[in-house]
Parts: C-alpha cells; structure tokens; sequence
C-alpha cells in the first residue's frame, strides 16, 4: 500500500477514554496536515437514533466519516456516513 492509498476502518466501540482521546488526537493530526477537514455534521443524519458527532471529510477521496464521542455508558464510534 503506498502513503497516498487512504484507508480508515469503521470501531464500533472505543476501548477506553484513552483510546477515544488518542484517536481525536489522530484525527486533529490529519487536520492539521491538511489532509483531512473537520465539517459541520448533517443534524438530521442519525442511523440508529444516533445523531451528530464531529464530522470528518478525507480532502482527496471525499469520504466523509463521523466520530461519536465516548462518554459514560457509550463507547464512543467512528464510522463512514452513509447516504443511501
């Protein structure tokens, strides 16, 4: 795989807080790069009751995916916005 092939996976449940805050720190990384764009998320968009999060665009490829935050009693989630 070469540094410009762009892959994420989807984590359906963050390990720990720690996990979570090492991830943000990830993503404000690719931010920061320039790679990456942080955008506002769509209120309306919510599978599975969840709704809102922080929005992420991937600048080459378009794909946009949305971090879920891990508070008490929800492990958090990172996952491509589906438009179907």
């Amino acid at each position: 795989m070469s540094k410009n092939d762009f892959f994420w996976e989807e984590i359906h449940a963050f390990g720990s807080l720690k996990e979570y805050k090492a991830f943000v720190k990830y993503l404000e990384g690719l931010v920061a790069g320039g790679s990456v764009e942080e955008i506002p998320a769509d209120p309306n968009y919510g599978p599975g009751l969840l709704f809102g999060g922080r929005w992420f665009r991937h600048k080459r490829t378009g794909a946009i995916w949305r971090l879920l935050q891990a508070e008490f009693r929800f492990p958090g989630r990172w996952e491509p916005v589906r438009r179907d």
